[in-house]
Protein backbone atom coordinates (compact mmCIF):
# COMPACT_ATOMS: atom_id res chain seq x y z
CA UNK A 1 0.00 0.00 0.00
CA UNK A 2 2.70 2.83 0.49
CA UNK A 3 3.60 1.81 -2.69
CA UNK A 4 0.59 3.00 -3.94
CA UNK A 5 0.51 6.16 -1.57
CA UNK A 6 4.05 6.91 -2.98
CA UNK A 7 2.94 6.59 -6.77
CA UNK A 8 -0.24 9.06 -5.81
CA UNK A 9 1.84 11.64 -3.83
CA UNK A 10 4.43 11.63 -6.86
CA UNK A 11 1.83 12.28 -9.92
CA UNK A 12 0.47 14.75 -7.90
CA UNK A 13 3.67 16.81 -7.85
CA UNK A 14 4.31 16.52 -11.36
CA UNK A 15 0.63 16.75 -12.54
CA UNK A 16 -1.62 19.83 -11.79
CA UNK A 17 -5.29 17.74 -13.55
CA UNK A 18 -6.48 14.44 -13.54
CA UNK A 19 -9.13 14.03 -16.15
CA UNK A 20 -9.45 10.06 -15.63
CA UNK A 21 -7.80 7.11 -14.07
CA UNK A 22 -8.74 3.27 -14.55
CA UNK A 23 -8.25 0.67 -11.96
CA UNK A 24 -7.22 -2.16 -14.47
CA UNK A 25 -4.23 -3.46 -12.34
CA UNK A 26 -5.12 -7.30 -11.80
CA UNK A 27 -3.55 -10.50 -10.94
CA UNK A 28 -5.70 -13.86 -11.25
CA UNK A 29 -5.22 -17.64 -10.92
CA UNK A 30 -2.61 -16.91 -8.10
CA UNK A 31 -1.81 -19.47 -5.46
CA UNK A 32 -3.34 -17.90 -1.61
CA UNK A 33 -0.17 -16.04 -0.83
CA UNK A 34 0.28 -12.40 0.81
CA UNK A 35 1.08 -9.40 -0.04
CA UNK A 36 3.71 -7.11 1.91
CA UNK A 37 0.83 -5.97 3.99
CA UNK A 38 -0.02 -9.36 4.73
CA UNK A 39 -3.22 -9.52 2.64
CA UNK A 40 -4.65 -12.41 0.40
CA UNK A 41 -2.78 -11.36 -3.27
CA UNK A 42 -5.25 -11.30 -5.17
CA UNK A 43 -7.78 -8.87 -3.34
CA UNK A 44 -4.90 -7.21 -2.25
CA UNK A 45 -3.23 -6.22 -5.56
CA UNK A 46 -7.22 -5.97 -7.64
CA UNK A 47 -8.84 -3.82 -4.99
CA UNK A 48 -6.73 -2.56 -2.24
CA UNK A 49 -4.11 -1.33 -4.10
CA UNK A 50 -6.52 0.54 -6.32
CA UNK A 51 -8.69 2.01 -3.22
CA UNK A 52 -5.42 2.94 -1.61
CA UNK A 53 -4.24 4.54 -5.40
CA UNK A 54 -7.72 6.79 -6.32
CA UNK A 55 -8.39 7.57 -2.64
CA UNK A 56 -5.12 9.14 -2.23
CA UNK A 57 -5.56 11.28 -5.29
CA UNK A 58 -9.30 12.41 -4.89
CA UNK A 59 -8.25 16.05 -4.19
CA UNK A 60 -6.65 16.61 -7.88
CA UNK A 61 -9.51 14.40 -9.61
CA UNK A 62 -12.14 17.06 -7.51
CA UNK A 63 -9.85 20.25 -8.33
CA UNK A 64 -9.71 18.79 -12.30
CA UNK A 65 -13.47 18.30 -11.87
CA UNK A 66 -14.21 21.81 -10.75
CA UNK A 67 -11.57 23.43 -12.82
CA UNK A 68 -12.15 22.36 -15.78
CA UNK A 69 -15.85 20.65 -15.32
CA UNK A 70 -15.77 17.09 -15.19
CA UNK A 71 -13.40 13.92 -14.03
CA UNK A 72 -13.31 10.21 -14.18
CA UNK A 73 -12.96 6.86 -12.40
CA UNK A 74 -13.02 3.84 -14.33
CA UNK A 75 -13.09 0.33 -12.28
CA UNK A 76 -11.96 -2.63 -14.22
CA UNK A 77 -14.16 -5.27 -12.90
CA UNK A 78 -15.31 -8.73 -14.07
CA UNK A 79 -18.75 -10.92 -14.99
CA UNK A 80 -17.01 -13.23 -12.53
CA UNK A 81 -17.94 -10.98 -9.64
CA UNK A 82 -21.15 -12.77 -9.78
CA UNK A 83 -19.55 -16.65 -9.65
CA UNK A 84 -18.29 -15.81 -5.91
CA UNK A 85 -19.65 -18.22 -3.78
CA UNK A 86 -19.74 -16.28 -0.78
CA UNK A 87 -20.49 -17.85 3.08
CA UNK A 88 -24.03 -16.80 4.69
CA UNK A 89 -23.85 -13.76 6.89
CA UNK A 90 -20.23 -12.80 5.87
CA UNK A 91 -20.13 -12.26 2.08
CA UNK A 92 -16.49 -11.00 2.65
CA UNK A 93 -14.25 -12.37 5.14
CA UNK A 94 -12.02 -9.99 5.90
CA UNK A 95 -9.98 -12.36 8.31
CA UNK A 96 -9.46 -14.55 6.13
CA UNK A 97 -7.87 -12.14 3.81
CA UNK A 98 -5.28 -12.33 6.25
CA UNK A 99 -4.72 -16.75 5.66
CA UNK A 100 -1.75 -17.72 3.86
CA UNK A 101 -2.65 -21.44 2.52
CA UNK A 102 -1.70 -22.55 -0.54
CA UNK A 103 1.09 -21.54 -2.14
CA UNK A 104 1.18 -23.86 -5.42
CA UNK A 105 -1.22 -24.55 -7.40
CA UNK A 106 -0.98 -28.28 -8.09
CA UNK A 107 -4.58 -30.09 -8.98
CA UNK A 108 -7.78 -28.59 -10.18
CA UNK A 109 -9.36 -27.85 -7.10
CA UNK A 110 -6.55 -25.31 -5.68
CA UNK A 111 -7.69 -23.50 -9.15
CA UNK A 112 -10.96 -23.53 -8.14
CA UNK A 113 -10.27 -21.97 -4.87
CA UNK A 114 -7.83 -19.32 -6.30
CA UNK A 115 -10.72 -18.50 -9.35
CA UNK A 116 -13.22 -18.14 -6.11
CA UNK A 117 -10.68 -15.59 -4.48
CA UNK A 118 -10.00 -13.65 -7.84
CA UNK A 119 -14.16 -13.56 -8.07
CA UNK A 120 -13.77 -12.43 -4.71
CA UNK A 121 -11.67 -9.48 -5.51
CA UNK A 122 -14.00 -7.90 -8.65
CA UNK A 123 -16.86 -8.06 -6.19
CA UNK A 124 -14.59 -5.72 -4.34
CA UNK A 125 -14.23 -3.51 -7.56
CA UNK A 126 -17.90 -2.95 -8.02
CA UNK A 127 -18.65 -2.44 -4.43
CA UNK A 128 -16.42 -0.18 -4.41
CA UNK A 129 -16.76 2.21 -7.71
CA UNK A 130 -20.60 2.23 -6.30
CA UNK A 131 -19.28 3.61 -3.02
CA UNK A 132 -17.30 5.96 -4.10
CA UNK A 133 -20.26 7.23 -6.45
CA UNK A 134 -22.08 7.60 -3.27
CA UNK A 135 -19.11 9.35 -1.21
CA UNK A 136 -18.66 12.13 -3.98
CA UNK A 137 -22.66 12.37 -4.44
CA UNK A 138 -22.83 13.11 -1.17
CA UNK A 139 -20.51 15.86 -1.05
CA UNK A 140 -21.79 17.26 -4.17
CA UNK A 141 -19.14 16.48 -6.68
CA UNK A 142 -21.61 15.29 -9.19
CA UNK A 143 -19.30 16.27 -12.00
CA UNK A 144 -17.09 13.31 -10.95
CA UNK A 145 -18.24 10.17 -13.05
CA UNK A 146 -17.28 6.85 -11.84
CA UNK A 147 -18.13 3.97 -13.36
CA UNK A 148 -17.56 -0.09 -13.16
CA UNK A 149 -17.69 -2.89 -16.05
CA UNK A 150 -17.32 -6.43 -17.39
CA UNK A 151 -14.34 -5.91 -20.23
CA UNK A 152 -14.95 -9.80 -21.62
CA UNK A 153 -12.76 -12.48 -21.44
CA UNK A 154 -9.76 -11.16 -23.31
CA UNK A 155 -6.92 -13.04 -24.80
CA UNK A 156 -3.74 -12.03 -22.39
CA UNK A 157 -1.36 -14.45 -20.68
CA UNK A 158 -2.49 -13.19 -17.01
CA UNK A 159 -3.89 -15.88 -16.05
CA UNK A 160 -1.25 -18.24 -17.30
CA UNK A 161 2.20 -17.04 -16.07
CA UNK A 162 2.71 -17.32 -12.93
CA UNK A 163 5.06 -19.69 -11.56
CA UNK A 164 3.26 -21.10 -9.29
CA UNK A 165 0.97 -23.01 -11.74
CA UNK A 166 2.14 -26.49 -13.05
CA UNK A 167 2.31 -26.92 -16.87
CA UNK A 168 -0.02 -28.67 -17.43
CA UNK A 169 -2.29 -26.08 -15.63
CA UNK A 170 -1.35 -23.56 -17.43
CA UNK A 171 -1.71 -25.22 -21.13
CA UNK A 172 -5.34 -26.56 -19.83
CA UNK A 173 -5.85 -22.96 -18.94
CA UNK A 174 -4.44 -20.78 -21.87
CA UNK A 175 -6.33 -22.79 -23.88
CA UNK A 176 -9.63 -22.26 -22.40
CA UNK A 177 -9.31 -18.77 -22.42
CA UNK A 178 -8.01 -19.04 -26.68
CA UNK A 179 -10.91 -20.55 -27.09
CA UNK A 180 -13.71 -18.48 -25.60
CA UNK A 181 -11.51 -14.96 -25.74
CA UNK A 182 -12.10 -11.74 -27.42
CA UNK A 183 -9.21 -9.80 -28.80
CA UNK A 184 -7.46 -7.51 -26.43
CA UNK A 185 -8.38 -4.19 -28.96
CA UNK A 186 -12.18 -5.81 -28.19
CA UNK A 187 -11.84 -5.94 -25.15
CA UNK A 188 -10.54 -2.46 -24.52
CA UNK A 189 -13.36 -0.50 -25.96
CA UNK A 190 -15.74 -0.55 -22.65
CA UNK A 191 -13.25 1.11 -20.59
CA UNK A 192 -12.26 3.46 -23.84
CA UNK A 193 -16.10 4.26 -23.98
CA UNK A 194 -16.23 4.70 -20.12
CA UNK A 195 -13.29 6.80 -20.20
CA UNK A 196 -13.79 8.92 -23.24
CA UNK A 197 -17.17 9.15 -24.66
CA UNK A 198 -18.67 12.83 -24.28
CA UNK A 199 -22.72 11.04 -23.19
CA UNK A 200 -21.00 9.90 -20.09
CA UNK A 201 -20.99 13.58 -18.66
CA UNK A 202 -24.11 14.42 -20.81
CA UNK A 203 -26.46 11.90 -19.46
CA UNK A 204 -24.80 12.09 -15.86
CA UNK A 205 -23.78 8.49 -16.00
CA UNK A 206 -22.45 7.50 -12.59
CA UNK A 207 -22.54 4.21 -10.48
CA UNK A 208 -22.57 2.23 -13.30
CA UNK A 209 -22.03 -0.90 -13.99
CA UNK A 210 -21.86 -2.11 -17.69
CA UNK A 211 -21.18 -5.63 -19.44
CA UNK A 212 -19.24 -5.73 -22.71
CA UNK A 213 -21.80 -6.82 -24.85
CA UNK A 214 -24.12 -3.80 -25.38
CA UNK A 215 -20.99 -1.45 -24.73
CA UNK A 216 -18.56 -3.09 -27.07
CA UNK A 217 -22.07 -2.94 -29.32
CA UNK A 218 -21.86 0.12 -29.59
CA UNK A 219 -19.24 0.02 -32.63
CA UNK A 220 -20.89 -2.85 -34.40
CA UNK A 221 -24.90 -2.31 -34.11
CA UNK A 222 -25.33 0.87 -32.86
CA UNK A 223 -25.89 1.41 -28.54
CA UNK A 224 -29.02 2.66 -26.37
CA UNK A 225 -26.79 3.79 -22.91
CA UNK A 226 -28.32 1.22 -20.75
CA UNK A 227 -26.29 0.56 -17.86
CA UNK A 228 -26.65 -3.53 -17.44
CA UNK A 229 -27.00 -3.60 -13.83
CA UNK A 230 -29.62 -6.44 -14.28
CA UNK A 231 -26.00 -8.65 -14.40
CA UNK A 232 -24.86 -7.82 -10.79
CA UNK A 233 -25.08 -10.29 -8.49
CA UNK A 234 -26.75 -9.66 -5.55
CA UNK A 235 -23.73 -8.76 -3.01
CA UNK A 236 -22.44 -6.49 -5.50
CA UNK A 237 -25.86 -4.66 -5.32
CA UNK A 238 -25.59 -4.84 -1.62
CA UNK A 239 -24.49 -0.94 -0.56
CA UNK A 240 -23.87 -1.44 3.22
CA UNK A 241 -21.72 -4.11 2.55
CA UNK A 242 -20.12 -1.58 0.42
CA UNK A 243 -19.71 0.55 3.07
CA UNK A 244 -18.42 -1.76 5.81
CA UNK A 245 -15.80 -2.55 2.39
CA UNK A 246 -14.88 1.56 2.24
CA UNK A 247 -14.18 1.49 5.73
CA UNK A 248 -12.64 -1.57 6.42
CA UNK A 249 -9.84 -0.07 3.23
CA UNK A 250 -9.41 3.22 5.03
CA UNK A 251 -9.02 1.26 7.75
CA UNK A 252 -6.26 -0.99 5.98
CA UNK A 253 -4.68 2.06 4.51
CA UNK A 254 -4.08 4.15 7.78
CA UNK A 255 -2.52 0.90 9.08
CA UNK A 256 0.14 1.28 6.59
CA UNK A 257 1.22 4.42 7.02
Amino acid sequence: MKSCIHAAKQFEKLETRLDAVVANAALSVMPQTLTRDGLEIQFGTNHLGHFVFIYNLLDLIKETSKRYGSARVVVVASHAHAMYKAVPGDIIDFEDLRIERVTTLQTVADVQASLQRYARSKLANILFARALHKHLQESGQDNIFVNCLNPGTIGTSAATDSAAIPSWIAFLTSSVVRMTSIPVQDGARTTLLLTTDPEIASRKLSGKYFDVGPLAGKFWYGYSWDATEAKLSEAARDDELGEILWKWSIDMMKSAL
